[in-house]
């Protein structure tokens, strides 16, 4: 067995020693020393730390952290000083030391691989830059940083740590303003609700019809190689969207028909309507129009949801509707002339 002294750093992959806070993912130059004012210069001291506490100590001294980053460290420091916490790492004699150097960071980063960020979308960012020059043999600093979404640039002489997090406070504030509506209406997702499919074809045996959720089944007949339209009527739960005034959403909406013999598959097309949140409650969409050129039974499905929120996809299935070919043969009684004699 070979084995590796505790007191013997160890590198990370990227020239980095274990003992230093930067190995951290998600802590640099500058978090480190907001850490080290606070007593924590060490990731043992880091890992002993208790999330809630450091986050509010942080947000003392003036750094505007989320817990979850907070988190993140704690966890990050945690699976670091287990590695170190014995006397030893064991490591079977199969593997060389030059094996070994490869493969102990390889499993270290594995364990301090970012916590997952599924869902999470970019609020604001922001672009710092820490700039110099020399005039006349003189050399000057300034600070720059600019609002990405915004566009909002600020400079400062030198190195401007306090009034660099003030004006981001700031700034991060006025988003938060800006977009507190749309935020509390993402929280959860919407679900959209298809309530009835309408179908209409111009024809000799067929009449608008509409099939809804208590009833889903329809009864008419179809003409193949004769356009037909599909209507939808889709909507969402009243007070669904926090604050809607001067608020707009996008339904989505799409479908396709499946021949029950052949399986094959006819897309519907998709249309997308802009409304008002206010008049979301219920709107009408209008694929465009098709032509079921094979004779047969047909499975409908339509779909529906919102583009510009988080939503749960609304779901409409029409189990069979059935398409006969287009020769006179096929046309209903009640649409063909009808003569008196005596």
């Amino acid at each position: 067995m070979s084995e590796l002294p505790i007191n013997q750093a160890v590198d990370n992959g990227n020239g980095k020693q274990l003992q230093e806070l930067t190995c951290i993912r998600g802590i640099g130059a500058t978090k480190k020393q907001w850490l080290e004012s606070l007593g924590i210069s060490t990731i043992h001291a880091l890992a002993q730390a208790t999330v809630a506490e450091l986050k509010e100590q942080l947000k003392e001294i003036g750094y505007a952290v989320s817990r979850s980053e907070v988190e993140g460290w704690v966890k990050q420091a945690q699976i670091l000083t287990n590695y170190s916490s014995h006397e030893t790492i064991v490591v079977e004699t199969s593997l060389s030391e030059a094996e070994f150097s490869q493969e102990l960071p390889k499993a270290i980063a594995s364990d301090v691989a970012p916590l997952p960020m599924a869902d999470w979308h970019t609020l604001t960012s922001f672009n710092i830059e820490v700039q110099t020059r020399e005039i006349d043999g003189v050399k000057e600093q300034r600070t720059l940083i600019q609002q990405i979404e915004s566009g909002t640039t600020e400079s400062w002489a030198g190195i401007a740590e306090e009034s660099l997090h003030q004006w981001m406070h700031e700034r991060l504030t006025e988003t938060l303003d800006q977009t507190a509506g749309t935020i509390a209406a993402a929280a959860e997702p919407i679900t959209v609700d298809i309530t009835a499919v309408r179908i209409v074809q111009s024809g000799l045996a067929n009449h608008p019809v509409v099939a809804d959720k208590s009833d889903p089944l329809v009864a008419s007949t179809f003409i193949a190689e004769e356009p037909l339209t599909v209507e939808l009527t889709v909507g969402i739960a009243a007070g669904a969207i926090a604050n809607p005034a001067n608020k707009s959403i996008t339904y989505h909406a799409k479908g396709q028909a499946r021949h029950l013999a052949t399986g094959t598959i006819i897309d519907l097309g998709e249309t997308r309507v802009t409304v008002q949140a206010q008049d979301a409650a219920k709107c009408t969409i209008l694929l465009p129009p098709i032509t079921l050129q094979k004779p047969g039974a047909y499975r409908l499905l339509a779909f529906a949801s919102i583009e510009n929120l988080a939503s749960i996809t609304g779901y409409f299935k029409v189990p069979m509707l059935q398409v006969q070919s287009n020769t006179p043969a096929n046309y209903q009684i009640d649409d063909l002339p009808i003569s008196c004699g005596i």
